[in-house]
């Protein structure tokens, strides 16, 4: 199995958890899928905002340690969300059988 196969499994286990292990309507598939989206797409936000700082100190000549730090936070941030993303969608796929 592969870091991100591992990393998946150990999501949707977590979500199974906490949640319980199914989807009851695509209605509500919908809704989880739509939030996990919103927040990798903030993250990308995140990251592209801090690039256009280091961009704009760049020509300042006044390009910030920090700021890339933020990137690979931001980055990893969105790693963390993208893997809840597919985890919501094998959620689904275990779900669509039993759903009203």
């Amino acid at each position: 199995m592969n870091y991100l196969e591992e990393m998946v499994s150990e999501e949707l286990e977590r979500a199974n958890e906490k949640h319980g292990g199914e989807f009851p309507t695509i209605e509500h598939t919908l809704t989880v899928l739509r939030e996990e989206i919103e927040e990798s797409q903030e993250e990308v936000e995140n990251i592209k905002d801090c690039f256009d700082k280091i961009w704009k100190d760049y020509r300042g000549q006044n390009v910030q340690d920090l700021d890339f730090k933020r990137i690979e936070m931001f980055a990893n941030n969105l790693i963390e969300e993208a893997v809840q993303v597919i985890a919501m969608v094998r959620k689904y796929q275990n779900s669509k059988e039993n759903m009203k």
